[in-house]
């Protein structure tokens, strides 16, 4: 569904989630919205890229049409993407809207059987399914934040593998297998590199549903796998799949299979007799039935790991996509917490009227001294420096806040996205009544210190335990 067009303007997409109670009734609220969004176009209204606040659209059209979330971004393609908040007006650009429904289905669970089993452990868990797009998942890629083109990236992947299935291309002469595996380094959190992927297949689910009437997530449980009856882990990978095999079989599907932590069902062949063990059979087992899927197009098997080194090499090699997901930068850090702020803004937790600037480099530098903090000793000479070079600044200054946030960004060195999110919650607690920005950014900077120092104390138990167990040990032997 497009609105006005021009053969040299950029192109934006809308994406409209509405409340699956209008799903009934999808082409009139398809109707509806497209005359509210076109009224913003005559009217020269000034949009922004990435999620724009429902009551942009009249609060009639939103309530009766039900909607949930509405994003705008870039259609594939385009040279040079702008940043979220970046200014849009309709009238200068060809735009396309997307309305979809947000299913509400309660999670699925696949049993697989057990061969052997005793009474009551004749099935286990294998999976977990989906309905797509999900309300469980709704503005979960837009909240992902990467330093460079990753998200872009993803995306173009899973758009070429798709067009190579859709034209016939011989995967005996251009290999490709639709498997994906985002990977991180050691220490980072499974959680994000899982939500990584279900947020990919959320945006899919959404973009491709002009070809596909449904689509589907499979999350595999990698550790139900593993059977304590010898042998049964591989035929239950099989069975598994088999189940797999007959929701994509089905061409009007869009299926997307997600193995968390592959490592787990691909662990490096290493045998040390003629007989394999289970977890060969396991490893064999997937090779063979990822191998079956790719006579499958409408299919994607997203993986995730972050012990790359224990994944066997003929799995990796399967990959077509390797994606690196380091922990985020400063720059991400600045924008995960800021985009929080604005959240507790947004909805009257916070008071302010004026937004926290977008990061900017010029935040790193303040009159007394560069801010270029990695360590402990030089975090505390950019405070005194923060300090002395804003004191007689006017702490209700957006510009202070830029300077504010960014230094306490970069205490979080090794936060991990959701650790970064909990900071918030946790000034809130400090703080403990609405106030303005500048007074939360004050305990914000507090609870990131409670924060650091709880975690210190955690690793310093942990390695005191650890040296006392291995000493108990020795003193047993």
């Amino acid at each position: 569904m497009e609105g006005l067009s021009s053969g040299s303007k950029r192109r934006a997409l809308i994406e409209v989630g509405v409340s699956s109670e209008v799903g009934h009734i999808l082409p009139k609220i398809q109707d509806r919205l497209l005359d509210a969004f076109r009224q913003l176009d005559g009217a020269m209204t000034a949009l922004r890229y990435g999620t724009v606040p429902v009551e942009r659209i009249s609060d009639a059209t939103a309530r009766s049409c039900k909607v949930k979330h509405i994003v705008i971004e870039d259609a594939p393609g385009q040279p040079d993407p702008p940043q979220a908040g970046q200014k849009l007006y309709l009238f200068e650009c060809h735009w396309e809207l997307i309305v979809y429904v947000l299913s509400d289905a309660d999670v699925g669970q696949e049993m697989v059987a057990v061969d052997g089993a005793e009474a009551g452990e004749s099935n286990m868990p294998a999976c977990q399914q989906w309905t797509m797009p999900h309300r469980d998942y709704l503005g979960l890629w837009e909240a992902l934040m990467y330093e460079g083109i990753l998200k872009q990236d993803l995306l173009s992947y899973a758009n070429a593998a798709l067009l190579f299935s859709d034209k016939g291309v011989d995967p005996q002469v251009v290999s490709f297998n639709r498997v994906l595996l985002l990977h991180g380094p050691p220490g980072t959190g499974k959680t994000s590199l899982c939500k990584s992927c279900k947020a990919l297949a959320q945006k899919l689910s959404v973009r491709l549903q002009h070809r596909y009437s449904d689509s589907q997530l499979i999350e595999i449980n990698s550790h139900s796998l593993f059977s304590r009856w010898f042998s049964e882990s591989g035929k239950l990978v099989t069975k598994l799949f088999t189940r797999i095999r007959s929701l994509v079989s089905d061409p009007d599907s869009f299926v997307c299979v997600l193995i968390d932590e592959v490592e787990s069902l691909t662990a490096a062949r290493r045998s040390g007799g003629n007989e394999p063990s289970d977890a060969i059979r396991v490893v064999n087992a997937l090779l063979t039935q990822i191998d079956s899927l790719k006579h499958y197009t409408n299919t994607l098997v997203l993986t995730t790991s972050n012990i790359t080194g224990a994944i066997d090499l003929a799995f990796v090699d399967r990959a077509d996509f390797k994606a690196y997901v380091p922990n985020p930068s400063l720059n991400c850090r600045y924008e995960i917490i800021r985009s929080a702020v604005h959240e507790l803004v947004s909805k009257g937790v916070l008071v302010g009227s004026r937004s926290v600037p977008r990061f900017s480099h010029s935040f790193l530098e303040s009159e007394a001294a560069p801010m270029d903090v990695h360590g402990t000793q030089q975090q505390q000479q950019y405070q005194q420096s923060f300090r002395s070079a804003n004191e007689w600044r006017d702490f209700n200054s957006p510009e202070t806040w830029g300077r504010w946030l960014a230094y306490i960004a970069s205490l979080c060195e090794d936060f991990s996205g959701r650790a970064l999110r909990k900071l918030p919650f946790q000034a809130f607690i400090i703080q403990g009544e609405v106030v303005g920005v500048a007074d939360f950014l004050a305990a914000l900077e507090q609870a990131t210190r409670k924060e650091i120092s709880a975690r210190t104390s955690v690793d310093e138990g942990t390695t005191d335990m650890s040296r006392r167990t291995t000493a108990s040990g020795r003193e047993s032997t």
